[in-house]
């Protein structure tokens, strides 16, 4: 994945297409276009990994030795933390977790479960895995973005975008394919919203 390139672009297309009503950060603060931030250190995230007991999966540490965080990625999520706020669902955000407490698995087949793309269905998530999920983001709008450790595509990690009016969450095989499709959508939501003008 060619991380700067793509959130070059995203950068742009955010700050100069998106309309102010949805935009998450202070666009004041912005002078050269880029939503994101200086790298982390390595060092920083083996340091979190020590401390979170696990590997982060590779595109998602490209991702942060890029860029340390991004203000806004889509027009559907807020801000991505930087390395050092990372932490896991059940510490970062309890109450949110207690919503599902009393709720079991639903029965998911396979096949429904490992669809991806267009076909997916978004409540087929299961609550057992939200419960061992990192969360990457803030909460915008009723949605975060979480890496979720129990489904693996080599050393990837599945992730998701979880929001209370899909319901359930839209996930994908890895943080950069999460990233690619969320850019996607924001430009062509942004290309329909101007051909309706």
């Amino acid at each position: 994945m060619d991380w700067i390139n793509l959130l070059q672009k995203i950068s742009l297309t955010i700050h100069n297409k998106v309309k102010d009503n949805m935009i998450y950060y202070d666009k004041s603060i912005i002078t050269s276009n880029w939503l994101g931030f200086d790298g982390a250190e390595l060092k920083a995230i083996e340091e979190k990994e020590k401390s979170l007991g696990i590997k982060l999966p590779p595109s998602y540490k490209e991702f942060l030795l890029v860029t340390n965080g991004f203000k806004q990625i889509s027009l559907f999520s807020g801000s991505l933390y930087p390395v050092e706020e990372i932490d896991w669902t059940k510490k970062k955000d309890p109450d949110f977790l207690e919503i599902f407490d009393k709720h079991d698995d639903v029965s998911i087949s396979e096949d429904d479960y490992f669809t991806y793309g267009d076909d997916q269905k978004s409540e087929c998530f299961k609550v057992s895995f939200l419960n061992e999920t990192l969360q990457i983001s803030e909460w915008i709008d009723g949605s975060v973005i979480l890496l979720n450790p129990m489904v693996k595509f080599g050393e990837e990690w599945e992730a998701w975008v979880y929001a209370n009016w899909l319901p359930g969450a839209r996930r994908y095989k890895s943080f950069d394919k999460l990233i690619g499709s969320e850019f996607y959508s924001t430009v062509k939501l942004i290309e329909e919203s101007s051909e309706d003008k």
